[in-house]
């Protein structure tokens, strides 16, 4: 009797463990909606991308659901076998299935990115995809595209002076920093002006810490006073008085 009831404890105990681990697996292998998964890419065409995410669960990322670039194009982008990451936004549990959005996945990403950034003060590159305009047509700024997310560069930031054409920029590529977030919907605020100011100080910088008395420079006459002319040398200005400027007395 001792040994039936040893065997059938030592029997109840395996069940146990077993179901437990299928219990486990089940649930690791549950997805909600909302939550970020990976999978590896079973299929793809024009129409849609098929992931596998295991235990017989297929994903189905819709061509809108790719990407924000309505351009790209999957089967060029895309191949069998790369690993994907996507938001679940529906699922099926009777066809073993579940709707994903790789477009969601990338721009909750690209938040987090662009929010370092922004703390970090970190410089981005990327290019001036469109002009910004008011409903009377004028430019009021520049669109620019990094981190696959869109900037608002305003016109007062683009480096160029007031009053000047800003669409000179369109197709160029400009380095910016992260000036404003940006409420939920709207676009997160970026400066050229900015960069540009912070390059011109770190140069005047090295030009003063390279100076020295008796340097020989080649420069541009910028302006002419009563007592003597300003030439450019650079990232300054120098001024040359006019008992520097000849040896000869002169007008």
């Amino acid at each position: 009797i001792e040994e039936a009831i040893k065997a059938m404890s030592e029997n109840l105990e395996k069940n146990t463990e077993d179901f437990g681990a299928m219990l486990n697996e089940s649930e690791i292998h549950t997805v909600k909606t909302g939550q970020l998964v990976k999978g590896v890419i079973l299929g793809l065409d024009d129409r849609e991308i098929r992931v596998d995410l295991g235990s017989n669960l297929t994903g189905i990322i819709s061509a809108s659901e790719v990407s924000d670039d309505s351009s790209l194009k999957i089967t060029d982008a895309f191949k069998i076998g790369d690993e994907i990451e996507a938001i679940v936004i529906k699922t099926n549990d009777q066809e073993g299935t579940a709707n994903l959005s790789k477009r969601q996945a990338d721009n909750r990403a690209n938040k987090s990115r662009i929010a370092e950034a922004f703390e970090n003060g970190t410089i981005l590159e990327g290019k001036v995809t469109e002009i910004a305009k008011n409903k009377e047509g004028v430019a009021k700024g520049l669109i620019f595209a990094a981190l696959s997310t869109k900037f608002f560069i305003p016109a007062s930031q683009t480096g160029i002076p007031k009053g000047e054409d800003i669409s000179k920029l369109l197709g160029t590529t400009q380095k910016v920093k992260i000036t404003e977030l940006g409420a939920p919907g709207k676009r997160a605020v970026a400066s050229i002006s900015v960069v540009l100011k912070e390059e011109r100080n770190a140069e005047i910088e090295a030009f003063w810490n390279t100076l020295q008395v008796g340097q020989v420079f080649e420069g541009t006459v910028k302006s002419i006073t009563d007592y003597g002319v300003f030439v450019n040398i650079g990232p300054v200005d120098g001024m040359v008085h006019k008992s520097e400027l000849s040896w000869q007395r002169f007008r």
